[in-house]
């Protein structure tokens, strides 16, 4: 398995099937900002892998692969920064997009990359928020936390349990520490992500 310097540690094989810890994390994500749709992606060496989906046909998408450095999630993970924004319909970064759909431009856009030690390893990428109003600042706080909980998660689900990387019960305890310091908008989805992750 590499590390970061040789583009993560996710196996070269995608799964086709998701993993319930990626989508559990992917799920929180989704339903805590009101996006219609998500996906997680893995990267892995030069390929990047479409590893869990959230919403109306977003599941089709698993197992999907490219190119790390295209579309949405590649931008993230070549710039290292977030994007939250409501793109135009011709935005270039639709292209190689492992999950764009021609028939549908997403009203509004959050994507993030996932760090691992220092290194990008995914990204998480979220669609169409509720009533078609773009991500705010709340979305942005969310997410924020999260793509570091789904960034283990993918070290996690590539690797197995090391040393290095936490078991599912301990990124349900910090799951349900997010939601011991901001009840009112955290309580919620630690208790989703620990169910799902009771059924792992």
């Amino acid at each position: 398995l590499g590390g970061p310097a040789g583009g993560g540690y996710a196996p070269a094989v995608p799964a086709t099937v998701q993993d319930p810890l990626l989508h559990a994390v992917l799920s929180a994500a989704a339903e805590g900002t009101g996006a219609m749709r998500g996906w997680l992606f893995r990267r892995s060496g030069p390929q990047m892998w479409v590893v869990a989906g959230y919403g109306p046909g977003a599941s089709a998408r698993v197992g999907a692969g490219g190119p790390w450095q295209f579309g949405w999630a590649g931008s993230v993970v070549v710039s290292g920064h977030p994007l939250a924004l409501m793109p135009g319909p011709n935005d270039p970064r639709f292209s190689g997009d492992l999950v764009a759909d021609a028939d549908h431009r997403p009203r509004s856009l959050l994507c993030f990359p996932c760090r691992y030690e220092g290194a990008a390893v995914g990204a998480l990428q979220l669609q169409d928020k509720a009533h078609g109003v773009a991500f705010d600042i709340d979305d942005v706080e969310l997410v924020t936390l999260l793509a570091e909980v789904a960034a283990a998660a993918l070290v996690d689900a590539a690797a197995s349990v090391t040393a290095q990387s936490p078991t599912p019960e301990e990124l349900g305890v910090d799951l349900a520490a997010l939601a011991a310091a901001d009840p009112a908008h955290y309580r919620t989805l630690a208790t989703l992500v620990n169910e799902v992750l009771g059924q792992a």
